[in-house]
């Protein structure tokens, strides 16, 4: 079989809270409809954290050393495989209800210009199982093709589809058009396809400049960085341009421009490299596709700045945050309000593998929710072969190739992504990570974070899984024997911190994640009574207020507002003098919390 680099999906430049599943797309989904004309509004019941929450395929033929490749299913789709004990229809079908299951609701699907002749070095033949016959698809892979989109429509999924040509070059584009308008006329508005990308390389590159093709070229993202003037960069317009003779929207075209390598440039100077977005937005504008009709595609691997190493004049920064800088800078170049669809076609950590996949995707999901993109697709649902699973400078897949359905650690990550998410459990994921040191506090709102009360110092995460604390700062006097609590003090949709000292009954609050003076402050309760405190939306204004717990009498004692004042709530719940603990929540989704026992 071809070798990785021809079968793979990586570029030499950079490029690379509780689950309700099925439940969520079918009966929970009936419940966040608008309410009839006149009805009272209902609390909204939860959220998914994206639009698109997506897995890069390649079906795997379960118990062989490697394989299927997407080509191969396509042409013999109907075909029995005594290897999986079925066809390679009904494989590819319990996959997808597989992913579906984890909440999954698209995939990137690659096909690719494939023929069986052999040329003179270098030899740069792509197998038939790689795609589609060069330069006419079969009547089978057609007809199968369209089967295949069929029962991805019927499972509710959308297919963002990858046409990688490796014959950019040919000119006049005769074969291309006989090429891509046979696939499209099957796909271009099939309801199934999402978007479809126009991407590859020329057959044969030149590689040290001596104006000599000494290398086939790379068949994934296009080379756009190279600049609007290319060759690869004009056919990717040309390309566009014909599919939008075809009578297919706009919108559901594009290629991936790879984003992140802190060489790119908008402007950049003889030698150096065009930022790849920035020269796809020039195609879209020199076809005059308006802006909120724009998809652009992004290859988006998380990794350190300064890759490759050893550019003096990189300020190396951790993957997160330039994964943040990488996406506002990409945002910018889009233009702030456009109205233009942004979509990571391909995302996850970069190869060789320097931060682990699982890492990589919390923070790629989490970014892009913050940021409000419509999310992407993550490399891969599983690896192309067995090798692949133990090769440590490869990013983790989904799923272990295997008979059996077993998973990687950021198959967790991928639930956490495609799963429905309740506003009644703020912390729905559950994934605390590792057990904290001893005498630690776990406090935590829609993450984790803990507090060491010896030194004042909070360590809180952006998502909830193990790693490194997302945001470090010192609140409060260190060994003080001061309460943390955790709220919404102002209504700004953010989760601060806060202290509460027994001996004194007085309350600290901050508005922000940060070290400084408290925001508000307030004696609330009798000091030194070995009351607790707690925290909630008590009357469900957005705004969370303080509560205090008595356990000798079991009474809680609520307040409406962060002053000074009598309780504007007081009851007694459960037993007195038992030292249960006290606890706070939305358990009915009815936007006000209420106070529970444990």
């Amino acid at each position: 079989m071809a070798p990785r680099a021809q079968v793979g999906c990586r570029v030499q430049v950079i490029g690379m809270h509780f689950r309700f599943r099925q439940l969520a797309a079918v009966g929970l989904l009936a419940a966040l409809v608008l309410p009839r004309q006149g009805a009272q509004a209902q609390p909204v019941l939860g959220r998914y954290r994206l639009q698109t929450r997506g897995l890069y395929v390649q079906i795997e033929r379960r118990g062989w050393a490697s394989e299927y490749w997407s080509g191969q299913v396509m042409q013999d789709y109907n075909t029995f495989d005594p290897v999986v004990g079925s066809t390679r229809a009904v494989e590819v079908e319990l996959q997808l209800d597989t992913m579906r299951s984890m909440g999954i609701n698209a995939i990137a699907f690659e096909l690719r210009t494939a023929d069986d002749i052999e040329r003179p070095f270098p030899d740069c033949t792509m197998w038939p199982v790689l795609g589609f016959h060069w330069p006419q698809p079969t009547a089978t892979e057609l007809m199968n093709f369209q089967t295949f989109l069929d029962l991805v429509n019927r499972k509710g999924m959308r297919v963002l589809l990858r046409l990688v040509n490796v014959h950019m070059e040919e000119q006049p584009p005769t074969n291309s058009q006989t090429w891509l308008g046979a696939i499209l006329a099957v796909a271009g508005n099939h309801p199934a396809v999402d978007l479809v990308l126009f991407e590859g390389n020329r057959l044969r590159v030149d590689t040290n400049g001596d104006s000599i093709l000494d290398a086939c070229g790379i068949p994934a993202e296009p080379p756009l960085w190279e600049g609007p003037a290319t060759v690869v960069a004009q056919y990717v317009r040309w390309a566009i341009g014909y599919a939008l003779s075809l009578g297919i929207p706009a919108r559901r075209l594009s290629a991936q421009a790879i984003i992140g390598d802190y060489r790119f440039q908008d402007n950049p100077l003889p030698g150096q490299l065009w930022s790849a977005i920035r020269v796809l937005r020039i195609l879209f504008d020199d076809l005059g596709i308006p802006a909120n009709q724009r998809t652009y595609a992004v290859s988006f691997y998380e990794h350190r700045k300064c890759l490759p190493p050893g550019d003096p004049l990189c300020i190396d920064v951790d993957p997160h945050t330039w994964a943040e800088q990488t996406l506002q800078n990409a945002l910018a170049t889009i233009g702030a309000g456009s109205g233009a669809r942004l979509v990571a076609v391909e995302m996850g950590t970069a190869e060789p593998t320097t931060w682990p996949s699982r890492r990589a995707l919390e923070s790629l999901i989490s970014l892009l929710e913050r940021y409000a993109v419509e999310g992407g697709t993550f490399w891969r649902w599983t690896s192309f072969d067995n090798a692949e699973d133990t090769n440590p400078q490869l990013a983790d897949p989904v799923k272990r190739r295997g008979i059996a359905f077993i998973y990687n650690s950021v198959q967790k990550e991928v639930v956490d992504m495609g799963g429905f998410h309740l506003t009644a459990i703020p912390n729905g994921s559950f994934e605390t990570g590792t057990n904290p040191p001893t005498n630690w506090t776990i406090t935590g709102a829609d993450t984790a974070g803990v507090y060491n009360p010896a030194t004042g110092v909070f360590f809180l995460r952006h998502a909830n899984a193990a790693g490194p604390a997302d945001l470090v700062f010192q609140y409060g006097p260190g060994g003080a024997g001061w309460t943390t609590l955790i709220g919404d003090w102002n209504g700004d949709g953010v989760r601060t911190v806060g202290l509460y000292d027994r001996a004194t009954g007085r309350f600290y609050l901050r508005n922000a994640n940060t070290p400084g003076p408290a925001d508000i402050t307030f004696v609330y309760g009798p000091p030194a009574a070995g009351w607790i405190a707690l925290a909630g939306d008590w009357n469900g204004d957005g705004i969370d207020t303080v509560g205090l717990y008595d356990p000798a009498t079991s009474r809680f004692y609520l307040r409406n507002s962060n002053t000074a004042g009598p309780a504007d709530v007081t009851f007694v719940y459960g037993p007195a003098g038992a030292n249960w603990t006290p606890l706070a929540g939305d358990w009915n989704g009815d936007g006000v919390d209420t106070p529970g026992l444990y």
